[in-house]
């Protein structure tokens, strides 16, 4: 635990430094969507080994759709696996400086079942909630981007870590 301890403080408080803003036009994130479905297609069926149908949704905001001056996208991974006919996966990507709570605020929203060193300069936390059955994994990395991976279904922190820190999910890219 002394390592969480240290990727909490490291991060808890903290800006990234040197933080360039990001904002890409609706064209610039057609393509760079268009590349992340692609990479979700292929890299879910070797994360969640056995994955069939990986079908990735349509990368928008908070609203559906892209558009110009966006910091962030967001789409759903739908996939049978292990049985289970309709797992999904919500991925998120943050612009770096976007989206700018800390590892600790995080621990303090909700159950936080561990921290750790990325060892790519960066710091990883995974989050479940037992009531809703829900479990998050969110990517500080070191240049101030936030990644996150979140399915509706408990036991999956080992893919969802492998998602969320995937450095081909990226924003700067």
């Amino acid at each position: 635990m002394a390592l969480a301890g240290l990727a909490l403080a490291g991060l808890a408080g903290t800006a990234v430094a040197d933080v360039t803003p990001i904002h890409k036009t609706k064209e610039e994130l057609q393509v760079m969507t268009e590349a992340l479905s692609a990479h979700e297609s292929t890299t879910f069926p070797l994360i969640f080994p056995g994955a069939e149908r990986v079908t990735p949704g349509a990368w928008g905001g908070l609203a559906a759709g892209l558009f110009d001056g966006m910091q962030f996208v967001g789409n759903q991974i739908r996939f049978t696996y292990q049985g289970d006919r309709y797992t999904s996966v919500y991925l998120e990507i943050f612009a770096p400086g976007f989206r700018t709570d800390s590892p600790a605020q995080v621990c303090e929203r909700t159950k936080c079942v561990s921290v750790e060193d990325d060892l790519l300069g960066g710091v990883v936390v995974v989050a479940e909630d037992e009531e809703s059955r829900t479990q998050l994994v969110t990517s500080f990395r070191p240049n101030g981007e936030v990644v996150t991976a979140q399915a509706w279904r408990l036991g999956l922190g080992t893919e969802l870590t492998a998602v969320a820190t995937d450095r081909a999910y990226t924003f700067t890219g």
